[in-house]
């Protein structure tokens, strides 16, 4: 029986290859910025998690239709730009849960998977564009069903311990603001720049998910150590906005020229 992960790596590397390049680069390349600079653009990353966001909510909890799919994305797009520092706050600790959820169950998937040699030879046969783009929503709508599946069989105690990581991650930015959006653009940029680049990977034809199962720890502590590098730099490196001085200190007296 072929293993759930090893069937997903099949999928995508059976969809046309330019579906898979396009976004590799736009993660990677995002996900690098991010990574090192994130705090600088948090208005904008705050707007565009608060739009996705919205059209989660509304993919979850409406029709599906489009008027309030597109409601939902403006209403909160609206919302992210003014309380941004929160959206980002928020973020980190939603991130931190996430991690506490699905991360152990990702190593647990990985120690089970076979490595098979010379993967990338049996690689099956392309699909054209558009087959590639139906499969591709396939996928999401899937994917979405299949996550709220597992979240819904965590248990109950591994549910706690996330709401409680992610609740002690969002009390801390009430100390400490700037630290906790550092640290959670980190965290959103090592997340997008491995994405992409295990996209890319999928698009050379390689086997990641063996190398994964391979190298685990060194991986894993990798992505750590990117992570409080990330974070450090952004905190201590990324410049803090300078307060406006007062306009009477600005505006030249009446009368002198």
């Amino acid at each position: 029986m072929t293993h759930p992960f090893v069937e997903i790596q099949q999928q995508i590397m059976a969809l046309l290859p330019v579906i898979l390049l396009a976004p590799a680069l736009v993660l990677a390349g995002g996900g690098l910025l991010i990574w090192l600079g994130g705090i600088r653009w948090m208005r904008l990353i705050a707007a565009i998690v608060g739009a996705l966001l919205g059209l989660l909510c509304a993919w979850l909890w409406t029709d599906r239709s489009l008027i309030p799919m597109v409601i939902c994305a403006v209403v909160v797009f609206g919302l992210s730009l003014l309380l941004y520092k929160f959206m980002i706050v928020l973020l980190a600790g939603l991130l931190a849960a996430g991690l506490v959820l699905f991360v152990p169950a990702g190593l647990h998937a990985l120690r089970d998977i076979e490595p098979v040699r010379n993967r990338s030879d049996q690689r099956p046969q392309s699909l054209d564009f558009s087959q590639s783009l139906t499969r591709v929503e396939e996928y999401v709508s899937s994917g979405a069903q299949g996550t709220l599946d597992y979240l819904r069989a965590v248990p109950s105690g591994q549910k706690s311990i996330a709401l409680m990581v992610g609740l002690g991650v969002i009390g801390a930015g009430l100390f400490s603001w700037r630290l906790v959006c550092a640290a959670g653009c980190s965290m959103l940029g090592c997340i997008l720049l491995a994405s992409g680049m295990m996209l890319l990977l999928f698009y050379k034809g390689s086997d990641p998910l063996s190398l994964l199962k391979q190298k685990t720890a060194l991986v894993g502590g990798v992505l750590i150590a990117m992570l409080i590098f990330g974070t450090l730099v952004q905190y201590w490196l990324c410049p803090k906005k300078k307060k406006k001085q007062d306009a009477a200190q600005t505006v030249p007296q009446g009368g002198n020229k």
